[in-house]
C-alpha cells in the first residue's frame, strides 16, 4: 500500500527530507504582489487543509533589504540568499523588470540551488531568471503572455509554450496572476493527499482547476471580450500570425470570405479601426515589446515587426506611443513604479 493511500504524507520527490516541504521566495524589485500573495496563501491554506505544517517558508532578497512591489508596497524579507541556504523549493518572483535580477550573484545561487536538488520555479517573469541562469535549457516553460514574444527572442534554448503553468519534474514557471493558484493546487498535489487537494481547490472558490495543458488566449485584449464576429477574429488571428510578412488586406478579406469593402466596415464596426490600422497597431506594439524584453537591435526589430525601413518605424513608433523606440528601449515597462501599459491591440 502506497504512503498516500494509507493516510501518511508523501515525502517530497527528490529532497530526501523530513517534515515540512520548505519553500524560499526570491523577491525581485517590481514584483507582482498578487501573485506573491496568491503563492503564499496557497501554502498557508495546504497547512490548514492538511492539519500540520505541510509547508514553510521564508522570504528572500539579495541583499536582505525590503524589496518594492510594482504597486509600490514594500515587504519585509527573512534573509538574504547565502550559499548555505537549502531549500526544497525555490521560488522567483518576477514582475515586468526580470533584468534587474540578472545579477552574478542571484543566477549563481539560482544555478547552484537546481544543480543540488531543489526544485526551481518563476513565476510571471521569473522564467527570464531561470533562463538566465541556464536552468531552462531545452525545458518546456511559459512566462506572461505580455512577454512572451521577447523570451522566445531572448532565450531559444528554453521550450516556451503558450500555457497558463508548466511544470517539469525539478522545475515550474507560471504566468502570474489567477494561473498562480492553479500552480499551486497542482505543485502542492505532489505532497497532498486527494481529499485535501480537493478542500484546497473549495477554500478558493476554485472548482474547476485549469491543468498544465491550459494554454492562454492568442487574443489576450480586453477590447476582444465584446467582438461578437468570427471574421473579424479570424482576420486579426491571421494578422497575428504574419506580423514580419505583413498580408494584404485584400488577402485577409478573401481568407475570410467578404470583399475589402465589408472588412473596413465589420473592424469599424466592431473595433473603431480599419483593418490597416488595427494591423499596425498589432505590429508596434509587439515592438514595444521586443524593445523592452528582448535583447534585439532596433532595425531586428523594425524588420520583425514588419517594418521594412527605420525611418517610417520610428516615424510611426513616435507617433502611436510618443517616444522614440530607443528612448522606449532606454526607460522601459516601469516609470515610477508604475508599469507602462501596452496600448490596447494586443
Amino acid at each position: 500500500m502506497s504512503d498516500h493511500a494509507n493516510g501518511r504524507l508523501r515525502e517530497p520527490r527528490e529532497t530526501g527530507r523530513d517534515g515540512p516541504i520548505r519553500f524560499g521566495f526570491l523577491m525581485i524589485p517590481q514584483f507582482t504582489l498578487t501573485s506573491f500573495a496568491a503563492a503564499i496563501d496557497c501554502l498557508r491554506a495546504a497547512n490548514r487543509v492538511a492539519e500540520q505544517q505541510v509547508c514553510s517558508w521564508h522570504i528572500l532578497s539579495e541583499d536582505a533589504a525590503p524589496v518594492a512591489s510594482s504597486s509600490g508596497i514594500e515587504i519585509a524579507v527573512d534573509q538574504a540568499i547565502s550559499n548555505e541556504d537549502k531549500w526544497d523549493v525555490l521560488v522567483v518572483c518576477s514582475g515586468f523588470q526580470p533584468e534587474a535580477a540578472e545579477t552574478k550573484k542571484t543566477l549563481n545561487y539560482v544555478r547552484r540551488l537546481s544543480r543540488f536538488g531543489s526544485i526551481v520555479g518563476g513565476i510571471e517573469t521569473g522564467a527570464y531568471v531561470l533562463a538566465a541562469a541556464q536552468v531552462l535549457n531545452d525545458q518546456e516553460c511559459t512566462v506572461h503572455w505580455e512577454l512572451f514574444d521577447g523570451f522566445v527572442q531572448r532565450y531559444p534554448e528554453a521550450r516556451a509554450v503558450t500555457r497558463l503553468f508548466v511544470i517539469n519534474e525539478m522545475n515550474f514557471t507560471c504566468g502570474g496572476h489567477l494561473a498562480v493558484v492553479d500552480l499551486m493546487i497542482a505543485l502542492l498535489s505532489r505532497w497532498l493527499r486527494d481529499n485535501e487537494v480537493s478542500r484546497l481547490s473549495s477554500l478558493f472558490m476554485h472548482d474547476i482547476r485549469r491543468s498544465t495543458a491550459e494554454e492562454f488566449s492568442k487574443v489576450q485584449s480586453q477590447e476582444l471580450s465584446t467582438v461578437n464576429s468570427g471574421k473579424v477574429l479570424k482576420a486579426i488571428e491571421i494578422m497575428r500570425d504574419n506580423i514580419e510578412t505583413v498580408v494584404d488586406r485584400r488577402e485577409i478579406a478573401a481568407y475570410v470570405g467578404v470583399s475589402l469593402r465589408q472588412l473596413e466596415r465589420l473592424f469599424n464596426r466592431h473595433l473603431g479601426l480599419s483593418p490597416a490600422s488595427y494591423y499596425k497597431r498589432l505590429r508596434l506594439n509587439k515592438a514595444k515589446q521586443l524593445l523592452h524584453y528582448s535583447s534585439l537591435s532596433i532595425t531586428e526589430i523594425a524588420i520583425i515587426c514588419g517594418f521594412t525601413s527605420m525611418s517610417h518605424f520610428s516615424k510611426s513608433y513616435r507617433e502611436f506611443f510618443g517616444i522614440s523606440p530607443k528612448f522606449s528601449r532606454k526607460v522601459g515597462p516601469v516609470i515610477g513604479g508604475q508599469r507602462q501599459e501596452l496600448r490596447s491591440g494586443l
